[in-house]
């Protein structure tokens, strides 16, 4: 009789555990479901994202510049009374090779008296020439003087009346940065 308590006791157990087992199913399957319709609600009460159209890109305009009058003799007021600042900027050409240092200063009317039309002009033939000083690192050109002659000039620096007037006489301005 004893075996038989055992298996009796052995099936209640059982089935005891398989109620339980059947019981934590049906109660994970609730919660699994709960949560799938919390998240659909959370879902439900965020707007929909908003969409941004590419921006268009337009290109910008190619600006031509203004032509220049090519004149024989400039000085700075006419050549300031003769052509805007934006248009003067137009032409001047931007290269590397700027010096670090110290700046000198040099008016276009010792650069007429020294120099022959159509000739390059750098802060180490005015140097050569001894028109600046050897420990300038750097140059600025000013628009003091009279001048007639086309030159290209290559500086760090130049008055906005002197980019003018070289511009003015048929030259070019070469700003170095």
């Amino acid at each position: 009789m004893s075996y038989y308590y055992v298996v009796v006791i052995f099936l209640i157990i059982a089935s005891l555990v398989a109620i339980g087992t059947i019981i934590y199913v049906i109660i994970d399957w609730l919660l699994e479901r709960r949560k799938k319709e919390e998240v659909e609600e959370v879902r439900e009460e965020v707007p929909e994202p908003i969409i941004i159209p590419e921006p268009i890109i337009v290109p910008e305009p190619v600006i031509v510049p203004e032509p220049i009058i090519i004149l024989d003799e400039v000085d700075a007021i006419e050549a300031d009374a003769l052509i805007s600042d934006d248009a003067a900027m137009q032409y001047v050409i931007r290269e590397r090779g700027a010096g670090q240092g110290r700046k000198g200063e040099i008016n276009l009317g010792v650069i007429n008296e020294h120099f022959e039309a159509g000739e390059v002009i750098t802060l180490a033939l005015l140097q050569q020439r001894k028109l600046v000083s050897k420990k300038e690192r750097r140059i600025k050109i000013l628009a003091d003087g009279i001048l007639t002659k086309p030159f290209t000039i290559k500086a760090e620096a130049f008055s906005k009346e002197a980019i003018k007037m070289i511009e003015l006489t048929g030259g070019t301005v070469i700003e170095l940065y």
